[in-house]
């Protein structure tokens, strides 16, 4: 023991008396392999503790999945608000190994609903793996633990299925070329059959395309779109897209001409003479640019239908004639008063 002890002391002594360096130097090149290896091992398990051992939890939107009902029948899921429902939030534990494997798909809601006939569950309570399903890789499946979602809670409603027929309504957003605007729009086919639960269904008449963009354009238009309803719960029975047409022309333009002589039409009784006060009026008309353009006054006509007429001091319309495909938008004044004179 004594002599033990004798040369533990001189190992102290002699390392006293050397530099730091030295002293660490010497330890690592005893046995070198065996001390490198044992501090890679180290490390090695180190990390692996971290990363297993490091748990928390990811967030998932988990869709609205199966839910299962009798036959001809549907169910809707909403908030207990009665805001429609597609998704819920659920909150998953694992490792932090496992973060990156895991989807929003790899959940889903399932309820089964058989038993039930048409009806309202104001607040079903939804239960973690009875109704949120882990349908990921079978592997992970005891990897991941469900420790919250929300809502917990939703509003079923349950209702039979009905068929429908309604009239397709074409959407287009944008306006045309300057210069031209939309004459008309239409469909083909007219109407499409639709189905969805009856209590929606019943309250459709019409049916909706996709958007349609016109914006820019200066001829007529023909595009096949889909349809669909807002409501997600109904859907169009037959998926071919319609056809939809929309016609676009020149904008029509207006003039405006003045001093246009109030003729009479026709022939007072007993021959008298015809006067108008005002003796003119100013016409507006309206066209596509094209024709307005050739429109020369003199073919304007303002006249005042005087035939049988006995008296004067009437006040009488003034009606106007314009060339072909040229419309008249207003004659001022609308009235003239007539006197009548002897010849």
């Amino acid at each position: 023991m004594r002599r033990i002890v004798k040369e533990l002391r001189e190992r102290m002594r002699v390392m006293r008396g050397r530099p730091l360096h030295v002293t660490l130097w010497q330890w690592a090149r005893h046995n070198w392999p065996w001390r490198v290896s044992a501090l890679a091992a180290a490390v090695a398990l180190w990390a692996y503790v971290q990363i297993v051992t490091n748990v928390g939890t990811v967030p998932l939107t988990v869709p609205i999945g199966a839910i299962r009902v009798r036959e001809n029948h549907q169910a809707e899921v909403f908030t207990t608000n009665g805001e429609p429902l597609q998704a819920i939030s659920v909150n998953v534990m694992c490792s932090a190994r496992d973060r990156d494997r895991l989807r929003d798909v790899d959940y889903t809601v399932e309820i089964d609903l058989q038993d039930e006939a048409e009806n309202i569950i104001p607040s079903f309570q939804l239960r973690a793996n009875e109704h949120i399903k882990y349908r990921g890789r079978k592997e992970f499946a005891d990897r991941y633990r469900i420790v919250s979602f929300s809502p917990d809670r939703v509003r079923l409603v349950i209702d039979s299925t009905e068929m429908r027929l309604v009239t397709v309504e074409p959407v287009y957003t944008g306006t045309p070329a300057e210069g031209y605007e939309v004459s008309s729009i239409s469909a083909n086919p007219t109407a499409v059959m639709i189905k969805g639960p009856a209590r929606i269904i019943r309250e459709m008449t019409t049916i909706p395309t996709e958007t349609i963009d016109i914006t820019g354009l200066s001829k007529p238009f023909q595009k096949p779109v889909r349809v669909g309803a807002t409501n997600t719960s109904v859907t169009v029975v037959d998926k071919t897209p319609v056809e939809v047409n929309i016609g676009i022309n020149t904008k029509p333009v207006q003039r405006r001409f003045g001093a246009v002589p109030v003729l009479a039409l026709g022939q007072p009784a007993q021959g008298r003479q015809v006067r108008f006060n005002p003796k003119t009026v100013t016409v507006i008309l309206q066209g596509v640019r094209e024709l307005m353009d050739m429109v020369e006054p003199r073919t304007v006509r303002a006249f005042v239908d005087v035939r049988e007429l006995t008296t004067s001091g009437f006040s009488l319309p003034v009606q106007a004639l314009a060339p072909a495909n040229v419309q008249v938008v207003s004659v001022m004044p609308n009235v003239v008063t007539v006197s009548l004179t002897e010849e």
